[in-house]
């Protein structure tokens, strides 16, 4: 928590999905985002739900990949924290979001399937190398070279 003229702010919890079929990642594009504003899919952990019912329940609504279509899944030690634009803040009532980061593995025939009821309009999938010309934020960016380090 984070306090702001005496008011208590919380952090949102959250989880980031770094999705692998074989080698190569899952990015996704936001409708109405910046062109070049690529990610992976992340979302907030609703009442109730642990990190990892969040982590099925994001892949299904956002790509309707199934548990099943999951063949390995990692939860790092690392999180990421960041504090959000003003406008956020007041939208939200949180200061920002801290995320849980999962590394998990699609099976190989899995199509993910973008929807018309999806927050998503595009998604690719990139090699490890262009990863990091794909994010355009560098904490981000920090985040996950972290990620990766840990699990090779």
């Amino acid at each position: 928590s984070y306090k702001i003229r005496g008011t208590v702010m919380k952090y949102r919890q959250a989880i980031m999905i770094i999705l692998k079929k074989d080698d190569v990642y899952l990015l996704a594009h936001k409708t109405g985002a910046q062109k070049n504003d690529w990610y992976f899919p992340s979302g907030g952990i609703e009442q109730g739900e642990t990190s990892e019912d969040t982590l099925y329940r994001e892949i299904w609504e956002e790509m309707r990949i199934g548990k099943t279509d999951i063949t390995a899944v990692h939860k790092s030690s690392i999180t990421h924290r960041y504090t959000w634009s003003k406008e956020l803040l007041e939208k939200t009532g949180f200061v920002g979001q801290e995320q849980v980061i999962f590394i998990a593995s699609v099976k190989r025939t899995t199509k993910p399937d973008i929807t018309v009821t999806n927050e998503l309009d595009e998604i690719r999938w990139v090699a490890k190398d262009e990863l990091f010309t794909q994010i355009p934020h560098e904490d981000q960016k920090e985040i996950i070279r972290k990620v990766f380090s840990e699990f090779t």
